[in-house]
């Protein structure tokens, strides 16, 4: 898409992907510089460039991309990450920003999903009252985890099972009185 900068900031130019994206026509969006606030989640609009100072903080910030929640015309949730790039004018002055953007949906919904297990495993493994550990002897032998319960099940901190294998590894380190 072509973002213009001047007189004020709206979308002039749009692939025709974006109503097979979010459901709405190009002639709904184009040239209406309103659109978009009605579409982007109202957490995230801070981050999208409305007016000509969200344009100069943008340029600012010195980044380049962004990624933001909007909303299809049937109500879903679409994640977009855009990448911009300014168009200079003959005197370098910026006049209108290219973007490039790529639904990036699925890939954010596989995110919280991990997050989701990674919080659900961390409530079982630093809760268990047994040792709950990953060990991999490829490419070599290596504790991925332990759990915390390691301390005091055996009086190891977990963190000694990760720096030095040696003696760890093959398990020599448990004594005839820590087995029952």
């Amino acid at each position: 898409f072509l973002l213009r900068t001047s007189p004020m900031v709206f979308t002039s130019v749009s692939s025709n992907s974006f109503e097979r994206v979010f459901g709405y026509t190009k002639k709904e969006f184009l040239n209406n510089p309103v659109f978009y606030k009605k579409m982007i989640f109202s957490e995230d609009q801070d981050q999208y460039i409305f007016t000509i100072n969200d344009y100069k903080r943008f340029i600012k910030s010195k980044k380049n991309s962004t990624a933001l929640r909007y909303t299809g015309k049937k109500g879903q949730t679409i994640w977009l990450e855009t990448i911009y790039t300014p168009v200079k004018n003959s005197k370098g002055q910026i006049t209108s920003m290219v973007g490039i953007s790529r639904n990036v949906s699925h890939e954010k919904q596989t995110e919280v999903s991990l997050s989701e297990a990674k919080e659900q495993f961390d409530i079982i493994s630093n809760n268990a009252h047994d040792i709950i550990y990953f060990f991999t002897y490829v490419p070599k032998p290596k504790y991925l985890y332990i759990s915390p319960s390691v301390k005091n099940i055996l009086g190891y901190d977990a963190s000694n099972f990760y720096k030095d294998l040696v003696g760890f590894s093959n398990f020599e380190w448990l004594s005839q009185d820590k087995i029952y």
